[in-house]
């Protein structure tokens, strides 16, 4: 019975170079059993047999390995659309090039101890944006730019930017049985109550791609499908904050047009809430009881957005911030 051999499918030079950078043996791609295999297919271009015999020729009038001469003709090809392909593959670097705006309203309310009340209430109305935003801050959201040559593109919200946020904070000293005396002081009189509650809209995202079709390097972004609505159809929630169906993967040799950071991750809701009791014990001495609470309503702040359109969990938050925490404790003062 006479076997029959499966075609080959078509195989990527640079599938073939990250092989190659790996230390894989690729030469299995280009020659079988004294014949050459089917033409390897690239992005507009088709390598010929007659190529592939001056492949093999080349490497060995320079003594080197086929998988060389691959990945310098592949790194050559790339070169060609970096903006600075003589400064190698990869360029970190610091520099005072971009601009940032802010503006804001900011009010504040604020009483001061009297009346065993005191209170500090601010609201921040405000918007920041930029070309990147400084990574010593801990932000790296948006990654780098696209393209190098047009920084303008990628101005939008600061990876921090907080819409608005309003904080609160107070102290009450309960004004019970302050004039009593024996049990009675001892368990009623000293309690304080005081809380600090927080509230904001959340930080912004870029929606990016696995794949990076512009050949260029830059920040990988998919191209925005008009008339595709970015809110899931059955509204924003843990398993899907976005709706992927509103990107798709940009074409060869193009730099996705979805922009830097359009969308906003969940807010922030959180509510701290003590309970303080002091028993006098001497006039410079006393025992300080502290029921404390963290995130008191237990409120789901949830994190870590899977912001990679074709990702297999495109939209999911998988991860959280610290739910409800308690803690009592004895404190001493002197």
């Amino acid at each position: 019975m006479k076997k029959t051999r499966k075609s080959a499918m078509p195989v990527s030079a640079d599938a073939i170079a990250r092989l190659a950078d790996q230390g894989k043996d690729v030469s299995h791609f280009f020659k079988g059993q004294g014949r050459m295999v089917q033409p390897i297919q690239r992005v507009n271009v088709d390598v010929t047999a007659t190529m592939l015999e001056e492949l093999h020729k080349a490497a060995q009038e320079l003594n080197v390995s086929r998988q060389a001469v691959i990945k310098t003709l592949v790194r050559q090809a790339l070169d060609h659309r970096r903006p600075l392909p003589f400064l190698g593959g990869s360029l970190t670097y610091w520099c005072s090039c971009d601009s940032s705006t802010y503006h804001s309203l900011q009010t504040k309310i604020e009483k001061r101890f009297s009346n065993d009340l005191s209170f500090l209430a601010a609201y921040t109305w405000g918007k920041s944006i930029d070309e990147v935003s400084q990574a010593s801050l801990g932000f790296n959201n948006s990654a780098s730019f696209r393209d190098q040559r047009n920084r303008r593109a990628e101005k939008a919200r600061s990876d921090y930017d907080i819409g608005r946020r309003f904080v609160m904070s107070y102290t009450y000293e309960l004004p019970f049985a302050r004039n009593s005396k024996g049990a009675a002081k001892a368990l009623l009189d000293g309690w304080q109550i005081l809380g600090i509650h927080a509230f904001n809209t959340g930080n912004p995202i870029t929606i990016g791609a696995r794949t990076n079709f512009s050949n260029a390097g830059g920040s990988t972004r998919p191209d925005v499908v008009p008339g595709v609505s970015l809110e899931p159809p059955s509204g924003k929630h843990r398993e899907q904050w976005f709706n992927p169906a509103a990107f798709q993967n940009t074409t060869a040799g193009k730099w996705g047009n979805a922009g830097r950071n359009t969308l906003s991750q969940p807010g922030l809701i959180s509510a701290d809430f003590s309970v303080f009791k002091n028993f006098q014990i001497r006039e410079r001495n006393r025992l300080q009881f502290r029921a404390e609470a963290f995130n008191l309503p237990n409120h789901s702040n949830f994190r870590g957005l899977s912001a990679t359109f074709d990702a297999t969990n495109p939209g999911e938050l998988t991860s959280a911030a610290a739910g409800r925490q308690i803690q009592i404790a004895l404190k001493y003062l002197w």
